[in-house]
């Protein structure tokens, strides 16, 4: 492959070809605390409350990948987690959705670190 050879890309197709046929993102069915966070990132954010709750159900679902797991079958397991993937066009503030939403886990491992330091030194 050469440096003037360009993967072309075809344009996606919607899953749904009308728009009003589209289901709301249900921000009523998360526990209350989850609502009230994917509201306030929405609103800070000027974003669709579906692109902050989806971001918001991976990353609390990664809480519990190591206490639930689902078995397809008898002999393999998998964590129990939502794998999600924000798609948007540029300047379609994804970026500070997730930093907000990354946000708490990042302070909570900071601190849980600083105040375990000795106990993670000694081990």
């Amino acid at each position: 492959m050469n440096n003037e050879t360009k993967s072309q890309w075809s344009p996606p197709i919607p899953l749904r070809a009308e728009k009003s046929s589209l289901i709301a993102f249900p921000v009523d069915a998360l526990p209350p605390i989850l609502r009230e966070m994917a509201q306030a990132v929405s609103c800070t954010t000027s974003t669709d409350v579906a692109m902050a709750g989806t971001v918001i159900l991976s990353a609390v679902s990664y809480c519990f990948s190591g206490i639930y797991r689902m078995s397809g079958k008898r002999d393999h397991t998998e964590p129990l987690v939502i794998d999600s993937l924000t798609i948007a066009e540029p300047s379609f503030k994804k970026s500070p959705v997730i930093s907000m939403i990354k946000r708490p886990f990042v302070n909570f491992v900071r601190e849980w670190n600083e105040q375990h330091k000795d106990e993670i030194f000694r081990s």
